[in-house]
């Protein structure tokens, strides 16, 4: 069936049908050539960012490092919270608008000397536990006493006392401990926490702008060995945080509550007296791609059903209400049941984010492209007044003995801090890259499937190298405007267009190059008989002109016949008579050839052919021209070799007619023949075999003589009606190649009577006529054969005169 036939368009749209599946597959699951293809696009994203440079972020957010100096001043990391009570202290009196911090304090200072023997026993409940009472005293006696004896020195009686009155319940209560254990770790919490950390939760609460970082359990694996209260507890300090959610109509029912959110498992917030003093609170997970790049910030949290906003939005949200108490204060999100988030409003700005709350990071450049300050210098109120007035600090680790360095597109260690910067002037600056959503992903289901067809359409119908021209400038303008769109925030995947156009290209030029290598040796094998070479050569380039049925063409046909031929073949050998022909044949083909004509068909000792097809050229007339003339000189030299060997005299008439002509392809499917037909090829016929009439041997019609005028020589002939046609032709003998009668004087004389004797036997003065004519064939050229046609002629109507009406036309009798 001809529908199943592969062609270059078929090959184009099944290869973008193939990248749109894979395409289709790479947005909803995970699959290895998806997934290899995502990375691939991930890699040509963070390029892009590279391509682009480093910009200039602003003054507005500032980084406040523990790096190697503060390290190498303030000693080994963790420090006392008496020092980040400070740093906090003089970032207050400096004027500071918010300060953000990108580390969570859920256990008590360490550094609060004695107290590391109750964090010890609290410690200890966790791996043993509460067990019996008869267990219990000789197990816990001993760690209160360790304590105790630990708080001898102490001056806090305070502490003591507290100590000793849970020993003393502990005895007493064992079984009621051991079914309120979280009551339990938590007494021993609170004794734990001591000057430092109460100290650290008074500067906090003095700053308004103050946001307490903490972080979720994303995974069951995470929280794997730990306690319940170590993980579920501490949701009520984060809640005053909440994002205010307004849930949209939806048309699917039943759905689980954000349930196309990701849920936390647990929370890890920070100590009670932190957590309390501190009026923000953000998390700072962090999303990693698949190849752990981070290039999506998390900005909401799904925990029990409530969303919780991120470091960076939290600090959004504290430096508007600092720069405008009265305004709006809130995070709302709009949800739809089925559907994911819908926006992120962040106190009046609306920040563009994906359907989980992930927003794509607008990185501004490598590591310290915002400012950093020493958190040594800031402990030290080494730094300049007023250097932090109305900014937002985020504190955080950039050594690298910290461990919290991040790949990012920019370079594989970067500060997680300055994550969460970016992500803040991001919001502050409005400068976003766009979310991936629904209607960026059609546009590049049509931008492939579009590309695909345009290639599966031009591709197949130009040469190789206009095609992969094309294809290359295509596929340059494409990658300029990827990255143009990527400039201004939108994130156009470049792989799978950029794949369509190569493949696609690739695709249909190799199906080309093997099918149509393949119809060019069928071409070669059927058309080098009959066609010169190059020819051959171009038609397998061209092989459409070939396709079963005609078209129309101006074309000029041309038909040979030896003169004479069945009275001298009759007395020649058959085997004689073959190699006689071949020869003949041969010689007068290849000079037909040399002039791009096409060899329809030999008819015995006849050659038929014509000039213009299958490959169009503007002067076949010429060619047919210039080709007969030569034909006639090299016979002229093969008579002289075959008289020597005893052969007859061969004398050939041309005849010679341009015009419309239907050629091409004519017979069944399997079998047919590139031929013409039409009037124009009959009349040629006719005037081959009306030469002899004349007694010339080339002749041709007047179409063929205004076309190659201005190449050829040419005496008029006749106004006549050929046999079979009512409409009569002008007719012409065809002479010499233009410039070659120049010099010679017999036949200008002869051309010059013959105008003269024309002119008087149209006008029917025919005794002048005749007198020309044989002044011609009796002395100027003798013989001449069409003078002494004309001479007959004027003597039959010198005796008897044409009617009065008479237009010169003359009426053949014969073919």
């Amino acid at each position: 069936m001809r529908f199943l036939r592969l062609s270059g368009f078929k090959i184009g749209m099944l290869l973008t049908a193939m990248i749109l599946f894979v395409y289709v597959v790479d947005q909803v699951q995970d699959h290895p050539l998806a997934s290899f293809f995502r990375q691939v696009e991930l890699k040509a994203y963070d390029y892009r960012f590279k391509l682009r440079g480093q910009r200039n972020p602003g003054e507005d957010v500032v980084i406040l490092a523990i790096d190697e100096k503060s390290i190498e001043e303030l000693g080994r990391f963790p420090w006392a919270r008496r020092v980040f009570a400070k740093a906090v202290d003089n970032l207050r009196k400096d004027g500071v608008a918010v300060v953000a911090n990108d580390i969570v304090f859920s256990e008590p200072d360490p550094a609060d000397g004695d107290l590391e023997k109750i964090w010890a026993l609290a410690k200890k409940y966790q791996t043993t536990g509460l067990r019996s009472p008869e267990v219990l005293p000789s197990n816990y006696d001993d760690a209160f006493s360790d304590v105790l004896a630990g708080l001898g020195d102490r001056e806090d009686a305070e502490l003591r006392q507290k100590v000793a009155r849970l020993r003393d319940n502990v005895r007493k209560n064992a079984s009621s401990y051991e079914q309120q254990s979280r009551r339990f770790y938590q007494d021993i919490k609170e004794l734990a926490i001591g000057a430092n950390d109460e100290a650290y939760a008074k500067e906090i609460e003095k700053l308004p702008g103050f946001v307490a970082g903490y972080f979720f359990y994303d995974s069951l694996q995470e929280v794997e060995g730990l306690k319940e209260e170590d993980y579920r507890t501490g949701k009520e300090m984060i809640d005053p945080s909440q994002i205010a959610v307004r849930e949209m109509p939806s048309e699917i029912e039943e759905f689980e509550p954000y349930g196309i959110l990701h849920e936390a498992v647990g929370v890890r917030t920070n100590i009670t007296p932190i957590s309390s003093a501190a009026r923000h609170h953000g998390f700072f997970n962090a999303q990693q791609d698949v190849d752990g790049v981070l290039r999506t910030y998390r900005t909401v949290e799904r925990f029990e059903d409530s969303l919780y906003p991120s470091l960076a939005v939290e600090a959004v949200r504290a430096f508007y209400q600092h720069l405008d108490p009265e305004g709006p204060a809130d995070i709302v999100s709009d949800y739809q049941p089925g559907v994911g988030l819908l926006s992120l409003n962040v106190a009046g700005t609306n920040v563009p984010i994906d359907e989980r709350g992930g927003l794509l990071i607008n990185y501004y450049g490598q590591k310290k492209q915002f400012a950093h300050y020493s958190f040594a210098d800031v402990v030290s109120g080494n730094f300049k007044p007023g250097t932090f007035k109305d900014k937002i600090v985020l504190i955080g680790s950039t050594a690298i003995a910290v461990f919290d360095l991040r790949p990012t597109p920019f370079q594989r260690n970067f500060p997680g801090v300055e994550i969460h910067a970016s992500v803040v002037q991001n919001i502050l600056s409005n400068n976003f890259m766009q979310p991936r959503g629904y209607t960026l992903l059609a546009s590049e289901f049509a931008l492939i499937l579009l590309l695909g067809m345009f290639l599966g359409i031009f591709v197949p119908r130009v040469r190789a190298v206009l095609g992969a021209a094309v294809s290359i400038v295509l596929l340059i303008g494409f990658t300029a405007a990827n990255f143009a769109m990527f400039d201004q925030g939108v994130w156009l995947n470049f792989i799978y267009p950029a794949l369509t156009i190569i493949i696609v290209y690739g695709g249909i030029t190799i199906f080309r190059y093997a099918t149509e290598e393949k119809e060019k040796k069928q071409i070669k094998s059927a058309f080098g008989l009959y066609l010169h070479p190059a020819m051959v050569d171009q038609l397998a380039e061209h092989p459409d002109s070939l396709k079963l049925g005609g078209e129309r063409r101006n074309l000029t046909a041309f038909f040979s016949d030896i003169q004479g031929f069945s009275t001298f073949s009759e007395g020649m050998e058959p085997e004689n008579l073959v190699n006689f022909l071949n020869e003949y044949l041969t010689e007068m083909t290849e000079i037909l050839q040399s002039y791009d004509a096409t060899v329809d068909k030999y008819i015995g000792d006849a050659i038929v052919a014509f000039f213009g097809a299958p490959l169009p050229f503007e002067d076949h007339a010429i060619k047919a021209c210039h080709a007969t003339l030569d034909m006639q000189r090299r016979l002229d030299e093969l008579r002289h070799g075959w008289k020597e060997q005893g052969l007859p005299m061969v004398y050939q008439r041309i005849g010679m007619n341009t015009g419309d002509v239907v050629v091409g392809n004519m017979g069944s499917s399997k079998r047919f023949n590139y031929t013409m037909m039409g009037d124009t090829v009959n009349l040629a016929a006719r005037l081959e075999s009306g030469a002899k009439q004349y007694g010339i041997y080339q002749m041709i019609a007047e179409e063929t003589e205004k076309a190659a005028r201005e190449a050829i020589e040419t005496r008029w002939l006749d106004y006549l009606v050929v046999k079979g046609k009512s409409i009569p032709v002008t007719i012409y003998e065809l002479i010499a190649k233009k410039g070659e009668l120049d010099h010679d004087q017999m036949w200008q004389d002869t051309l010059g009577l013959w105008k003269d004797g024309i002119a008087a036997y149209r006008n029917k003065n025919f005794m002048q006529a005749l007198a020309k004519f044989e002044e011609i064939h009796n002395s100027v050229r003798p013989g001449d054969s069409p003078s002494k046609v004309y001479i007959t002629r004027c003597q039959t109507f010198i005796q008897n005169p044409p009617p009065e009406d008479w237009d010169g036309v003359w009426i053949a009798t014969s073919k």
